[in-house]
């Protein structure tokens, strides 16, 4: 792996967002990219921003205030999936964890270049599984034959508590039915494993990718 770039290089920060950027993630939207990403904004508050690009490279241009915004909760872990019906959603994190609040993931669908909201969001899952103590959060969708898989983290990145549990229902918007426990958890040498992606190779497989900490 080799350095690319920097979506938002130095002199280039959006000026809405003052700091403390969060959780990027760069999807192919229509016919470019855009890369989503949280930002605390001038009243204090993390809020989902988003900025377009013909290349996942870059450059980079912000669309000059945050995509989602609530002024009572921050929000953060944004994700988008673009289904085979052609329609693209936007996924994200209530961060209602830092305020002892449930922490809910909800979906809403964008327009096609995913630069925009359309409707009202829905809400996926929220943390009402043991396993998932105090957080749900980064969460991630693919599409399966007409069904739809949300995979999301619980518990707590710091300590082996952190793991992937999955949710699956027939619209990216939900309903969504949980696993039974999680999928993936704390083993031999990597401890806390969380906040994946899932993607298919090159070789035909389904891989998934996580943060970990080395036990």
């Amino acid at each position: 792996w080799t350095p690319a770039g920097h979506v938002f290089p130095s002199g280039s920060r959006p000026a809405w967002a003052k700091s403390d950027f969060w959780a990027p993630e760069i999807h192919r939207v229509g016919a470019h990219y855009v890369a989503y990403f949280s930002a605390r904004g001038a009243d204090g508050k993390l809020s989902v921003g988003a900025a377009s690009s013909p290349s996942a490279t870059g450059p980079f241009t912000d669309l000059g205030a945050p995509l989602i915004h609530d002024p009572n909760m921050g929000l953060i872990d944004a994700s988008e999936i673009t289904t085979s019906a052609k329609k693209s959603y936007v996924l994200w994190k209530e961060d209602g964890n830092a305020v002892n609040e449930p922490t809910p993931i909800h979906a809403q669908e964008l327009t096609a270049d995913g630069l925009a909201l359309v409707g009202a969001p829905s809400t996926l899952v929220t943390n009402d599984q043991p396993w998932e103590g105090a957080v749900t959060e980064g969460p991630w969708m693919v599409e399966r034959g007409g069904t739809f898989y949300l995979f999301y983290s619980g518990n707590s990145y710091a300590n082996t508590t952190y793991a992937v549990g999955v949710a699956r229902g027939t619209s990216p918007l939900g309903p969504m039915t949980k696993a039974s426990g999680p999928i993936l958890v704390t083993g031999g040498a990597w401890a806390g494993p969380g906040h994946c992606s899932v993607l298919d190779t090159p070789a035909g497989d389904t891989a998934m990718v996580y943060h970990a900490w080395p036990s």
